[in-house]
């Protein structure tokens, strides 16, 4: 019973955000163990795919850390300015 709670106590330990990141990055190195010197990135369009999606998940993940970084930080700045 302890080994399922730990269990769970850890997965809620990562954000919904991270997790979808995670499965992204699964998914990602899964489609480069299908490369191979005949079969390369450039040349299959289902492996193109995958990387570009890989790309345009990460581009959104860091965006959006980014702003919201940004927008606590200043809410942060602008609340212990008023006080």
């Amino acid at each position: 019973m302890t080994g399922l709670c730990l269990c769970s106590n850890l997965l809620g330990l990562v954000t919904y955000l991270d997790w979808v990141m995670i499965f992204a990055t699964t998914i990602s190195c899964s489609s480069m163990a299908f490369e191979s010197p005949i079969a390369l990135v450039m040349n299959e369009p289902s492996l193109q795919v995958c990387e570009y999606g890989f790309v345009i998940m990460m581009s959104l993940e860091l965006t959006l850390k980014i702003l919201a970084n940004g927008i606590v930080r200043k809410f942060l700045s602008l609340n212990l300015w008023l006080t």
